[in-house]
């Protein structure tokens, strides 16, 4: 007997606006979203916010931006406690000049929680032994 294996839920809102003056146009837009995944003992969960903007000057240079940041956790399938929790961040700018066209995007990414070694993790039995032999000459 099959039963279900895995489910997915997204939820997305925005808003987005543009002008053109014939010789000039612009626009910009904004989105966000949540997103849960559940699948056997584990879940996944996503919230984001992207937003871009353009300008334009008679077709023949365009800048355009895009900005993104999301926040992820993802638990630990099933074990008592733990998990990973990390954020993303994207910046891209393009520029765009008759047939030329350049663009950049910058990315970084950090994790909060779930990869860090423990103290204890850290010394090694030997390490230990020395960094409370530099304290034996202290009163207690």
């Amino acid at each position: 007997m099959l039963g279900v294996t895995q489910i997915e839920a997204a939820l997305e809102f925005g808003a987005a606006i543009a002008l053109n003056l014939g010789v000039a146009e612009g626009g910009v837009s904004i989105m966000g979203g949540v997103y849960y995944q559940k699948s056997g003992a584990g879940f996944a969960l996503s919230a984001y916010v992207r937003a871009n903007g353009f300008a334009g000057v008679l077709g023949i240079i365009t800048v355009s931006v895009e900005f993104y940041i999301a926040l992820n956790y993802e638990s630990d399938k099933g074990a008592a406690h733990g998990g990973q929790l990390w954020g993303q961040a994207s910046l891209k700018v393009k520029v765009k000049i008759a047939f030329f066209s350049k663009s950049v995007t910058l990315t970084v990414e950090r994790e909060f929680a779930g990869s860090d070694p423990s103290f204890a993790d850290s010394l090694t039995p030997s390490d230990w032994s020395e960094l409370l032999r530099r304290f034996d000459d202290y009163a207690a």
